[in-house]
């Protein structure tokens, strides 16, 4: 898809439809089931209309943060996102950064008051939020230990670890936004982009 394009569609007054493009663009691998879960920064005015977008699919959201007329919004799907933080090495990498509990809504609301401490400059960012949003732990340590410098490779996170797993991984996360995008280009609302696996 071209930028012009992509810009235009960024850019479209029906608010509806630029919210369901920027998801489409910035959310296919999770759109697509590949990813328990994503996160986006969208325009405040935008989240009014997530409820009507994602009625009719499985995919919950949590605001982390509203500042400056935008919303940091996490979207999951309530199982598998459940089943991730059960993992043993979840809870442990987590559990270094303060996390006491694994269920969604006490990891949500950790993550949503060490978002707020740094948007008033109490600490630091939580990179621990890779590790929530699935990146792999070695690639979520190397970024913090190298304060996300020295990367291998940089795609959809910064990969320390694992070279050809993750270029791998790149190229399914590709597939997933070409094909979810000319779904959205074909007229398939989010509900049919989301049900459809690659």
């Amino acid at each position: 898809m071209s930028h012009e394009v992509i810009s235009y569609l960024l850019k479209n007054k029906n608010m509806k439809k630029r919210l369901q493009f920027q998801l489409v663009l910035q959310c296919a691998p999770f759109l697509k089931r590949l990813r328990a879960v994503c996160i986006i920064n969208l325009q405040s005015i935008l989240c009014a209309e997530l409820d009507e977008i994602l009625g009719g699919t499985d995919i919950c959201y949590a605001i982390l943060n509203q500042d400056k007329g935008r919303c940091l919004v996490l979207f999951y799907r309530e199982q598998a996102f459940a089943d991730y933080l059960n993992r043993s090495d979840i809870k442990e990498f987590l559990g270094g950064y303060g996390y006491v509990s694994f269920q969604i809504m006490d990891v949500l609301t950790y993550l949503r008051k060490r978002v707020e401490l740094f948007n008033r400059d109490v600490q630091k960012f939580p990179h621990e939020m890779g590790a929530i949003l699935g990146y792999p732990i070695a690639d979520v340590a190397g970024f913090i230990d190298f304060k996300g410098q020295k990367f291998l490779l940089s795609g959809y996170w910064k990969v320390y670890d694992n070279l050809q797993q993750a270029s791998r991984t790149f190229q399914l996360y590709d597939h997933a936004k070409n094909c979810a995008l000319n779904e959205f280009v074909a007229g398939k609302p989010i509900e049919e982009i989301s049900h459809d696996h690659i």
